[in-house]
């Protein structure tokens, strides 16, 4: 497990570097995102979330493991299914584990669910199965807590408004709660 996706962000951490993540909603963006990590000598999570299949071209999880595989350099890069909500931007319910099951068959080193869009006990509730699932194949499970606006319809608040409101930041108190009690191997906040 030396060379797993968690193993490898652990030692990042551990060493203070950060790890970048390019997200690739159109598949032709898959060797150029290689190559340039590749070319600078660097480690980057090659990401799909499911936005990226359902309202642009990424076309599932599957469709770009495949391409990765033709283009990959394990020693700069890992796979990591990204943003699979469990509401999703247009405010409908998606059930995330057969889309884990998916990007766990394809070969995806890491996953991510975010069930930011619930109050915190439901989010709980539906993070800790699939924690249980990624961790059952030796995948690290991200989280998301707290609200990173953006896909929303509709206009988007000022980042002023935003601010003096604190609307959609994340608590200190609920995300130490939520890690403990869903196992989360990361957390995305706001």
């Amino acid at each position: 497990m030396k060379n797993s996706t968690g193993a490898i962000l652990q030692k990042a951490h551990e060493q203070g570097l950060a790890i970048p993540a390019f997200n690739i909603p159109y598949l032709p963006m898959m060797k150029p995102v290689v190559q340039a990590v590749v070319e600078l000598d660097s480690f980057a999570l090659i990401a799909v979330a499911r936005l990226e299949w359902t309202k642009f071209e990424a076309k599932g999880p599957t469709a770009i493991a495949e391409t990765f595989a033709r283009c990959q350099n394990p020693g700069h890069m890992r796979l990591h299914l990204d943003h699979v909500p469990v509401i999703d931007e247009d405010n409908l319910r998606v059930d995330p584990q057969p889309i884990f099951e998916e990007a766990i068959r394809a070969g995806y080193g890491s996953l991510m669910v975010d069930g930011s869009r619930l109050g915190l006990a439901e989010n709980i509730e539906a993070v800790r199965p699939l924690v249980a699932l990624g961790h059952a194949h030796g995948k690290p499970v991200e989280a998301e807590l707290g609200a990173v606006f953006g896909h929303e319809s509709g206009p988007m608040p000022s980042y002023e408004d935003l601010y003096t409101s604190g609307t959609g930041f994340t608590d200190v108190e609920e995300a130490r709660r939520f890690v403990q009690e869903t196992g989360c191997d990361w957390l995305s906040v706001a």
